[in-house]
């Protein structure tokens, strides 16, 4: 296979630290030492930028954005860096609808987990793995991990390969009546993190 390029986007001022594409593959998100995250259309050229700039994301974040995590919806987006915040956003209206804090240092990695993108998983600096639930209305971490011996660099969840029959695992079985539920990600979730 032979890879050549095709665009380059130009906008940040500094370092690009992170680039993610949607599931489909139609857009781009990029963020960086700027502490902006921008959205891309990498299918249409753009004279100065290289590629249709759609949007700007700016504000919250103090200080550099290290990481961008994309839902499977495109609908949200998720964002992380050295302020040990991260941000929730919403695509269409750039606003930020949810703040978590908790990480004690950098914030390097998130990725969304669950069936419909119900987790946020994130690691840090501070030698722990969260995991952050986007149904509750508090901002605490639904579970922390903490036996790291260094710093969660990255982070990869393995999703369901479909999760239509997903609710399953969430505490809905097969009867009409719902189960207990669990508070821990799914027991089928994998989870697989850098140090």
């Amino acid at each position: 296979m032979e890879f050549k390029r095709t665009r380059v986007l130009r906008g940040h001022v500094g370092a690009v630290l992170c680039a993610r594409f949607t599931k489909d593959g139609a857009y781009c998100l990029t963020c960086g030492a700027d502490r902006t995250i921008k959205l891309w259309n990498p299918q249409r050229d753009a004279p100065k930028t290289g590629a249709l700039l759609i949007k700007n994301y700016s504000g919250p974040h103090v200080k550099e954005v290290s990481h961008i995590a994309v839902a499977d919806d495109c609908a949200r987006f998720a964002s992380c860096g050295g302020d040990k915040t991260v941000f929730l956003w919403d695509v269409a209206t750039g606003a930020v609808s949810r703040r978590f804090e908790g990480h004690m240092a950098r914030v390097n990695c998130a990725a969304f987990c669950a069936p419909g993108d119900q987790l946020l998983a994130t690691g840090s600096y501070d030698r722990t793995l969260r995991f952050w639930d986007l149904r509750a209305r508090n901002a605490q971490a639904l579970q922390v991990l903490d036996d790291f011996g260094d710093s969660v660099t990255a982070v990869a969840v393995a999703k369901a390969p479909n999760d239509v029959d997903a609710p399953r695992r969430f505490g809905y079985g097969g009867s009409s009546r719902p189960q207990a539920r669990s508070s821990a990600p799914p027991p089928s979730a994998a989870v697989v993190t850098g140090c």
